[in-house]
């Protein structure tokens, strides 16, 4: 809970000799913010940041600048994303901030972003809510409807990241700051002046370090990307949640995956897609790309998955796929001759311990979903000779 109160700030000022007219102003802001989310602890400027964060100013002064002469703010590497079958499936970009920027992020996530609620249909990356969560609203469906945005992350822009610090009341300038702070410039194609990642606004400001013609966006891999893009996206959800309640429809989001559905036997391919075109049409208002690839409509009788998760029966359930892939996966572990290491190595692994930790993590995840036969598989788990 947030202890900030203006008179102690008001006595405390006085006592410290502050300018009367500042010490009004910074209680304005205070009260602004705690109006609105009374456990948000009111932050007023750059500085006050660098302090509650403990990130020196003049480090946070050239990430807003977009100051990369002093070393660039992120790593990167590639992972390969899942796709269908015959499908190519890409590559995911993941940024890792420097250690500064990822202090400084972690902060502004757990003492801003944690504390505002996303929508309700928004079920990834919010405390207690699972993806056995976002599968349950749509079990015993016999209509359902899987989309899919192109790029979530990056198709986010500074402004929608700034509007988001606004509307919890941080002051203009601080909000742009933060905006800064948790996003990045990416190349792009075709860039000009009427695109919306460009702004001639930047002439107009004050501080002239801070003068960028590129508009950023937020990095994949960073501690704050996940909470300001749910939080960004909330009036986008809104008529999601419109268009699917006009169609009878149940709506869920996990950051990218979109899934709709009904129980209506007489719901029809032709009004699914009347669903997929409306739906379309609001991703592209808010700046998102449809992956039309990942695009699926499954009828009645048809198998339903979502989130990995079949939903055709009363509570979600862990695919055929997902249970043969660990009972195969123990089995070359036990078998004679071939052990653990060998398994590893067969199946492209850099390590045993890392393919230890992935087994372990699938098993965790299958006790989630199917406590009784995750127990089976963890006991099969431990019975393993790990040669370490």
């Amino acid at each position: 809970m947030n202890n900030w109160r203006p008179q102690l700030y008001r006595k405390k000022g006085k006592e410290l000799g502050v300018d009367p007219e500042v010490i009004t102003h910074a209680i304005e802001i205070g009260t602004s913010i705690t109006r609105k989310h009374r456990s948000i602890p009111p932050i007023f400027t750059l500085k006050h940041l660098a302090l509650v964060s403990e990130v020196p100013v003049h480090k946070l002064r050239r990430v807003v600048s977009r100051d990369e002469r002093y070393g660039y703010h992120y790593r990167f590497f590639q992972i390969k994303k899942r796709s269908k079958k015959g499908c190519n499936a890409g590559k995911r970009f993941i940024c890792i901030p420097s250690e500064d920027l990822m202090r400084v992020q972690k902060c502004i996530n757990s003492l801003i972003l944690s504390k505002i609620p996303s929508h309700s249909a928004s079920f990834a990356y919010t405390k207690g809510i699972s993806i056995r969560d976002a599968a349950n609203v749509h079990c015993g469906c016999r209509w359902l409807i899987k989309l899919d945005i192109r790029s979530y992350f990056e198709s986010i822009s500074e402004r929608s990241v700034y509007k988001v610090f606004r509307s919890v009341g941080f002051p203009a300038l601080l909000s742009f700051e933060m905006a800064r702070i948790c996003t990045r410039v990416i190349p792009r194609k075709e860039l000009d002046v009427n695109s919306r990642w460009t702004t001639l606004r930047y002439k107009r400001g004050r501080i002239t370090s801070y003068r960028n013609w590129n508009v950023g966006s937020l990095p994949q891999g960073a501690p704050s990307s996940p909470m300001l893009a749910n939080l960004a996206s909330i009036q986008f959800d809104e008529d999601i949640a419109d268009i699917a309640s006009k169609h009878g429809l149940e709506y869920t989001r996990y950051a990218d995956d979109i899934a709709l559905s009904t129980d209506n036997d007489a719901f029809s391919r032709g009004q699914a897609s009347k669903v997929i075109q409306e739906v379309y049409c609001a991703m592209r208002r808010y700046g998102f790309e449809p992956n039309t690839a990942k695009a699926s409509v499954t009828p009645p009788g048809g198998r339903k998955v979502v989130l990995g998760l079949l939903v055709d029966g009363p509570f979600p359930r862990l695919t055929r796929e997902f249970r043969s892939n660990i009972k195969q996966h123990l089995y070359f572990c036990k078998k004679a001759g071939w052990g653990p290491a060998k398994h590893a190595r067969n199946r492209n692994f850099a390590s045993v311990i890392g393919f230890k930790n992935h087994l372990f993590g699938l098993i965790s995840y299958a006790m989630q979903i199917d406590p009784d036969f995750g127990r089976k598989m963890r006991q099969d788990f431990e019975g393993i000779a790990w040669p370490l």
